[in-house]
């Protein structure tokens, strides 16, 4: 799940992105994916109904974070979610019956693979300390 998008990163903003990422660290907690839904025209994603505030936060000091050490704003609201589908024809909105519970115990800083299917290289790891 993005929390914000960095775009193109040099080896010094990426050293101070790691070094201060650290700090962004909260507790653990469960995000409940219980929506299938289209972000945009052909993508088809699952989605918590109601994201929880944890979530919320993290994504928005992660978002502050890339705002002030690489000066990348990301443009409309935050919308939480994990990608199922990039070219998918007509999604229509469904409640899962039964949920997907993701407990949530780190984060990471991922680079998106140029081969353009959806994958990463995962750069660094942070543990997320407390229980649920």
């Amino acid at each position: 799940m993005t929390l914000a998008y960095v775009g193109e990163v040099k080896g010094d903003v990426r050293c101070v992105l790691e070094r201060r990422a650290i700090s962004l660290g909260r507790g653990r907690f469960l995000c409940v994916l219980d929506r299938i839904e289209a972000l945009r025209p052909g993508l088809a994603v699952l989605a918590p109904f109601a994201p929880p505030p944890q979530l919320l936060g993290f994504a928005e000091g992660s978002q502050r974070l890339v705002r002030d050490v690489a000066e990348t704003v990301m443009h409309g609201p935050y919308h939480s979610h994990v990608t199922l589908a990039r070219d998918a024809d007509h999604v229509r909105p469904v409640s899962l019956s039964v949920p997907v519970i993701w407990p949530v115990r780190e984060y990471v800083l991922c680079r998106s693979k140029s081969t353009g299917n959806g994958s990463y290289d995962i750069l660094e790891r942070w543990p997320l300390y407390e229980d649920l």
